[in-house]
């Protein structure tokens, strides 16, 4: 349990935790190693994983990028793998709107924005009259 209070879960917490083995290794090796053998990790490990459902879901959170608020809204399949996504430097109608130009059957949450968002874009005919929208308290935002 100390292990997973005391170091942090990145490349260097892994140094850290190997040299109280007393393994001596450099962060840029186990970089390297990730780099050169991920592709082929995840080649091998998709013939196990299956999708997990058909729908897809939009994802809408914040990152700091130098001390900076963003917001970053994020269309993610049912197996977990991100399609699209978008930064943007407000939480406003029009981001919400670029994000869901394309989208045909879609599921918000309870904020405001993306749903005057869906009802301007099919008033300007940027997004189909028959995409079908509906809101769900207890489902992340989502486009089917």
């Amino acid at each position: 349990m100390r292990r997973y209070l005391r170091f942090k879960p990145n490349v260097r917490g892994l140094v850290e935790m190997m040299a109280e083995r007393g393994l001596s290794i450099a962060h840029t090796t186990i970089t390297g190693r990730v780099q050169r053998y991920a592709p082929e990790f995840e080649k091998r490990w998709r013939r196990f994983a299956g999708a997990v459902g058909r729908s897809s879901r939009v994802d809408e959170t914040y990152l700091k990028i130098r001390g900076k608020r963003f917001y970053r809204y994020r269309a993610v399949i049912g197996a977990g793998r991100t399609v699209d996504f978008r930064v943007s430097a407000k939480r406003d109608l029009a981001a919400a709107e670029a994000f869901l130009r394309e989208a045909i059957k879609i599921t918000l949450d309870g904020y405001a924005a993306p749903h005057r968002a869906v009802r301007e874009l099919k008033a300007d005919g940027s997004l189909p009259a028959d995409a079908k929208l509906r809101s769900s308290r207890y489902l992340n935002s989502r486009i089917i």
